[in-house]
């Protein structure tokens, strides 16, 4: 099934050897070079939404509330947060949160 003049010379041609001298400019391992040059690290490309989820995560305002990883491997995480500012009663809330309710309001009745 060779056509004319083809042949395992036909199949080799082109410049340079099996050892990869060849004569050719080029980034490739033409010049006989076995890719020794190291890649630079690719730079992060950081857009506001990036920059806003990282700040939500670093100040506490985003939360992880799950991570999902589905059969082909994709990986979904759930973040959850509020844009409201927390205002003193809500902090105080936060605090006797974790107090019984006939505790709290044996205090309020204390102070009235």
């Amino acid at each position: 099934m060779r056509k004319g003049g083809e042949g395992k010379e036909g199949q080799n041609s082109g410049k340079g050897n099996k050892t990869g001298n060849g004569n050719g400019k080029g980034n490739d391992h033409c010049n006989g070079q076995q890719g020794n040059k190291k890649k630079k690290p690719a730079l992060v490309t950081l857009n506001p939404l990036k920059a806003a989820v990282i700040v939500g995560l670093l100040s506490d305002a985003l939360i992880v509330d799950s991570l999902l990883v589905d059969r082909s491997q994709q990986v979904q995480i759930v973040l959850t947060g509020s844009l409201r500012r927390k205002t003193p009663l809500d902090k105080m809330l936060d605090e006797i949160g974790d107090q019984s309710f006939d505790d709290v309001l044996q205090a309020l009745l204390r102070r009235a």
